[in-house]
């Protein structure tokens, strides 16, 4: 997680970049990962998918824009895969994670 603040307060952009896995043996077509984080689970972003092929790994970026500084000092990130339970899985419980990172 990165913070740039260009022009000084209220022009930071936090940058979150993460990594996403299938981890089970069959090809995974489209869908949403969604990221929220801090202040007050406000700063919400959507990431569209084409697929993960089975035992792929992607990378995937967000940038939160200007006075949505996660960090209050500390920054909660949540990373949910297929938001909207679009893929059938063996193991719907490993599609979320929360972090929290200090400030």
């Amino acid at each position: 997680i990165g913070v740039n603040c260009p022009t000084g307060a209220g022009s930071c952009v936090t940058t979150l970049t993460f990594t996403i896995a299938n981890n089970g043996q069959e090809n995974a077509g489209p869908f949403t990962v969604r990221v929220i984080a801090d202040p007050a689970a406000s700063q919400i972003e959507n990431v569209n998918v084409t697929g993960l092929n089975a035992g792929a790994t992607k990378t995937l970026t967000v940038n939160f824009p200007p006075n949505g500084n996660c960090f209050d000092p500390d920054c909660s990130v949540v990373v949910i895969v297929d938001v909207s339970n679009n893929i059938v899985e063996s193991d719907e419980g490993n599609n979320q994670l929360t972090d929290l990172i200090i400030g």
